[in-house]
């Protein structure tokens, strides 16, 4: 047996804060690519949310060339190293030792 995991976005103005002329740092969109790794379950449903986040911060002033580079190489298969990053920052949290 295996479980699916995903979000369901409604259409909404979700990202309408993330204005490109705001001069929000890039960790913000590196941010919600990674959020996005542990989300979903599977590469296309990862690729989906993407896509749907590009899109929207196109259309929010963004060059797909920056964007490319906010990304900085994270895909799919990253997924496991950055959740096995998050789990060891919440294990030394857990210990006292702050995470970071």
């Amino acid at each position: 047996m295996r479980l699916e995991t995903g979000i369901r976005r409604k259409e909404a103005a979700a990202d309408m804060y993330i204005q490109a002329n705001l001069a929000h740092p890039w960790v913000v969109v590196k941010g919600e690519l990674i959020g996005n790794l542990t989300r979903y379950s599977t590469e296309e449903r990862f690729g989906k949310a993407w896509a749907r986040f590009r899109t929207a911060l196109l259309g929010r002033g963004y060059t797909g060339g920056q964007l490319q580079k906010a990304r900085g190489g994270v895909g799919w298969s990253d997924e496991r190293e950055k959740i096995d990053k998050m789990d060891e920052r919440a294990r030394e949290r857990a210990e006292g030792g702050g995470g970071r």
